[in-house]
């Protein structure tokens, strides 16, 4: 009965006064006008992500009494929109400058958490608190084991995913009040596809970023890690349900360090882990009711159309059968029906169909190539993915096939894999992205399996275990180098800023040359980004915008020169100044590697060369335009001038 009392006074004040050093320290800063570099440090970056990720969570604990993972912690996420929209009605009613309102939005964010955590100490018993802690001290344990590898293969402050710049330049048109809309498109022309809106990856996202001006390295280093924590708090929390604290410390420690190449599921926040996020809290928490399945359905697809629309059908699936009657009535009817359709698929894929070729043949022409490979190179990528560890998963999965009573946690896994290699198989656009939660649906077979296992002696089980985990460390980074290996620069960092693009940026960011530049994707990705500067679509200038380019570099002429004024990311602009950016990227990528003009994938991110060859016929044209930048990598060229 003891448990269940409060906690005392004194260790309510000790836990409120430990987490409130923080809060009185950034105090001290903002009182003595010192705030830029409080929020330059690292601390603070990795203390405001914190509090932005896990803000929902006791939103739903305090205010709705629901669990800290659940359809309400999500449906609080709404949170991040709900500011964004408030202040900039806010800016347009009454007149105050934005930044400043979104800066306010910052504090209250933060004043806001430290109150509800202040308010679950108070109000919570000492058995729910005990419970809480012992969660996350068991979390920690895979996620220190990830922390370690990510200290040998990451450089601290890298940023490895360019599409987390690419949603950067999305967040600097956020940060124009007079700048509305729900797509991307609105904010970016950058994206050219619309995959998602804004209201829950970019509001998010924008919060943690905009409301201080926090340096954006920092911002997605840390957010990268902190998405890794909070996917290892939920899934711990799925497999404790289930299993004793040993398998489902091991179970979180597999489904995290499965290193799905494309879908990234909880090592780089982009919209689409996000939403598998908010599906595992969906998934961990209780069975939904049709009504809350709908909700369930429209904030998936609001964070991500095809992904979230992909995981509203998992849910469907376990709502009819698993949480149903249907299951119950016809116990083998529905795996023999999944596995017989998966067969076919395999059919189909060997027989050369696929989504992408049949359905998508826009997509394909604009990217200039299929985006998955063909038939027998699908299971190189696959076995790729795990190597030998495929032994494991494939005789784990034929192990729940032939049961005959399964449990959730197997039922789950069996699906969740059958329908994200049928997917995988089907081939739409950029397959491997339905990868999505391969690790957690592979790793709740594997302990499913595990933890039936008899072992004589304790110490064998021990070493059982070691084996394990140091198998799926070895893999994830050999899986972690090979994806960055793209990145690497000169000094063996990896990146996707490039240290020699630097001084360029800094340029555009003090000098504002108001022009839009166009130039190799790199740099126009990065001083669309970082640089906040506009530029021809970024990283995505069509195919046939890039071999005008590419051809006025091979064949520098007034003629050439005029077609890429002409290109179609210039069509609708009239009076701006438009700028070309002669790189040494540009240069090499033209003249000795080509694929970049025919696969809009292809490009170069590291200048290879030490120095801008200023000899080169280009410049001999490019001399009569004014020259507004010059270093020894790149070189800006204004070449129509605005009114």
């Amino acid at each position: 009965m003891s448990r269940n009392k409060l906690l005392t006074k004194l260790e309510q004040f000790y836990i409120i006064s430990l987490s409130s050093i923080p809060l009185f320290t950034f105090f001290i800063a903002f009182l003595q006008q010192n705030t830029e570099d409080y929020t330059n440090t690292a601390i603070f970056v990795a203390y405001f992500v914190f509090i932005c990720f896990t803000l929902p969570s006791f939103l739903s604990k305090i205010l709705f009494k629901r669990n800290f993972f659940s359809l309400t912690s999500v449906l609080c996420f709404l949170y991040f929109p709900i500011i964004y929209f408030v202040s900039l009605i806010i800016h347009h009613l009454h007149g105050f400058d934005f930044q400043q309102i979104y800066f306010a939005s910052g504090l209250l964010t933060i004043l806001f958490w430290h109150t509800l955590f202040i308010i679950f100490i108070l109000k919570e018993k000492i058995n729910k608190v005990e419970k809480t802690v012992f969660n996350f001290v068991y979390t920690l344990i895979p996620f220190t084991i990830f922390l370690f590898i990510i200290a040998l293969v990451r450089d601290y402050g890298s940023i490895i995913s360019t599409d987390i710049l690419i949603h950067k330049t999305v967040l600097n048109g956020m940060q124009d009040p007079n700048t509305f809309g729900i797509m991307p498109a609105t904010y970016s022309n950058t994206f050219t596809g619309q995959g998602y809106p804004i209201l829950m990856y970019h509001t998010f996202l924008n919060m943690i970023t905009n409301a201080f001006t926090l340096p954006f390295h920092l911002v997605s280093y840390f957010v990268d890690l902190c998405l890794t924590l909070i996917f290892s708090l939920v899934v711990f929390r799925f497999f404790i349900k289930y299993y004793s604290s040993l398998w489902a410390i091991i179970g979180t420690t597999v489904a995290v360090l499965t290193f799905e190449n494309l879908a990234y599921t909880s090592h780089f926040f982009v919209p689409q882990t996000l939403a598998f996020l908010f599906f595992l809290k969906i998934l961990t928490d209780k069975k939904l009711t049709l009504k809350e399945l709908f909700f369930t359905g429209v904030l998936l697809t609001l964070t991500h159309f095809f992904i979230g629309a992909f995981l509203t059908g998992f849910l469907v699936i376990k709502h009819l059968y698993f949480d149903g009657k249907l299951l119950k009535k016809n116990p083998n009817f529905l795996f023999l029906e999944t596995f017989l359709l998966f067969a076919f698929i395999i059919l189909l894929s060997a027989a050369g169909f696929s989504i992408e070729r049949y359905f998508q043949t826009e997509t394909t022409e604009w990217f200039g190539n299929l985006s998955n490979p063909d038939f027998i190179h699908k299971f190189s990528v696959l076995f790729n993915l795990l190597g030998a560890l495929w032994l494991l998963i494939l005789y784990a999965f034929f192990r729940v096939l032939g049961k005959k009573k399964k449990s959730l946690p197997e039922l789950i896994g069996y699906f969740g894999i059958l329908i994200a290699l049928g997917t995988y198989f089907l081939s739409p656009t950029f397959a491997s992205k339905f990868l999505l939660g391969f690790g957690f649906f592979s790793s709740l077979l594997l302990i499913s399996w595990f933890s039936e296992l008899n072992f004589p002696k304790k110490y064998l089980q021990i070493v059982f275990i070691t084996i394990i985990i140091s198998a799926y460390a070895f893999n994830f980074s050999n899986q972690f180098l090979e994806l960055t290996r793209f990145l690497e620069q000169e000094d063996r960092s990896r990146t996707a800023l490039v240290k020699k693009d630097e001084s360029l940026v800094k340029f555009w960011q003090q000098e504002n040359p108001d022009c839009i530049l166009i130039s190799d994707p790199q740099t126009q990705l990065t001083i669309h980004s970082i640089g906040e500067g506009i530029t021809a679509r970024g990283m995505y200038m069509t195919l046939d915008s890039r071999t005008k380019l590419a051809n006025f570099i091979r064949e520098p002429s007034q003629r050439n020169l005029i077609k890429i004024v002409e290109i179609e990311e210039l069509e609708n602009i009239q009076n701006e100044k438009i700028c070309i950016g002669i790189s040494q990227r540009l240069i090499e990528m033209a003249e000795k590697n080509r694929s970049w003009e025919d696969l809009i994938s292809t490009y170069q991110v590291e200048h290879r060369f030490s120095y801008l060859e200023t000899s080169h016929d280009v410049f001999h044209l490019l001399d009569i335009y004014p020259r507004i930048y010059l270093d020894d990598y790149h070189a800006i060229f204004i070449i129509r001038g605005g009114h």
